[in-house]
């Protein structure tokens, strides 16, 4: 690859994804539904500062997550809502 090229093209790759997971633990049941993606971005090396990566990856998550617990017959429902996500350059 010529300089010319390598100091104007960049390269992208991401991901989106969906998980369900349902746990029960010591009478606690718990259902979790996570939507999100990833990114990264490779740029030229001459891009790049110093030593720096030739690269940033963004990924994040959003979630909700529903429990049920039960204890003495009484039963107790938790609603979640949050986020999670990272920055990596």
């Amino acid at each position: 690859m010529s300089d010319a090229y390598d100091s104007t093209s960049l390269d992208w790759q991401g991901e989106v994804h969906h998980t369900e997971t349902h746990t029960i633990d010591d009478g606690t049941s718990t259902e979790r539904d996570t939507y999100g993606g990833s990114a990264t971005i490779d740029y030229p090396d001459s891009w790049a500062s110093g030593d720096d990566d030739s690269s940033v990856s963004v990924s994040g998550d959003v979630f909700q997550e529903d429990r049920t617990s039960i204890s003495d017959g009484t039963s107790t429902e938790t609603s979640t809502w949050g986020t999670e996500g990272s920055v990596d350059y």
